[in-house]
């Protein structure tokens, strides 16, 4: 994203949002890890929360790539466009 920046730094808020976002995945995943770690037998409730937590966190990841992608497209259309 530092890319990003150097071609469109009035994108500041939007880079920044971004990797907010990243570290959010990070923790996430990182208490589903937990979550699974200290499931000592098989629960099938749990492990069905935990699902549902997945199939959520890909769906903002998907939503995620979507918008880095069209600010990536925004910044540099922009910058090779001549603004």
């Amino acid at each position: 994203m530092s890319d990003v920046l150097s071609v469109a730094p009035e994108k500041k808020s939007k880079v920044s949002e971004l990797k907010a976002e990243h570290r959010q995945f990070s923790k996430s995943l990182e208490e589903i890890m937990n979550a699974l770690i200290v499931m000592h037998k098989k629960d099938p409730d749990k492990l069905e929360q935990i699902r549902i937590r997945l199939d959520e966190i890909i769906i903002t990841i998907r939503q995620h790539e979507e918008e880095q992608h069209c600010l990536l497209q925004r910044a540099y259309s922009c910058e090779y466009a001549g603004g």
